[in-house]
């Protein structure tokens, strides 16, 4: 993930932050009761850091699990018309095992173009997107789903709200700290925010 920084112009001095938001990653199987509990938690506290924070769902099916891959299939064929998001919660809730025939069913409940949906489904690019989701996690060591990172930090533990909000608070506050406190244009020295070093 790549960091953009602006810098702010004062009199005698240039304050450099953070212009981006905050990225949540979650590697997650819509087959996993975990990930369908922690969905819970998250709809509770996305929204308190709303234009604060991104969150990213990457699909880290069981490998084993059919259903799981089908249901990961679903979500980026969902996407293909718009649907994404609108499938990812539905998938969430769905009941398992999951099915073709269910597939087809929440496909036509959101609006879409079921034809050209089923299609998708046979697409390779769309398994893909998901392989790729898979390697990207077994780069960075996701062993299990749900697995989170705030930013570049894995988060450990169990997350419930009272736990993930002042975690999310703290690394937003952390991130929009400004980097250099003041440039002596005269000298040209830096002196850095917070640690009293030059």
């Amino acid at each position: 993930m790549s960091l953009f920084l602006t810098v702010v112009q004062m009199p005698n001095q240039a304050l450099i932050r953070n212009a981006q938001t905050v990225e949540l990653i979650e590697y997650g199987d819509f087959s996993c009761q975990r990930c369908r509990e922690f969905q819970k938690v998250l709809t509770a506290v996305l929204p308190l850091f709303d234009g604060e924070i991104v969150y990213t769902f990457r699909h880290f099916p069981a490998p084993t699990d059919t259903s799981a891959l089908l249901m990961a299939m679903v979500a980026e064929a969902a996407r293909r018309q718009e649907r994404y998001w609108a499938m990812h919660n539905a998938l969430l809730v769905h009941m398992l095992p999951f099915s073709m025939r269910a597939a087809s069913t929440l496909a036509l409940q959101l609006g879409m173009d079921t034809e050209i949906f089923l299609d998708d489904l046979h697409d390779e690019t769309l398994k893909q997107r998901i392989w790729s989701d898979i390697g990207q996690g077994h780069s960075v060591d996701v062993a299990g789903t749900p697995t989170l990172f705030l930013g570049t930090r894995h988060l450990h533990g169990r997350l419930t709200q009272a736990r993930l909000a002042p975690l999310i608070r703290h690394y937003i506050d952390r991130s929009a700290a400004p980097v250099v406190g003041t440039v002596d244009q005269a000298n040209g020295r830096i002196y850095w925010s917070g640690t009293g070093r030059n």
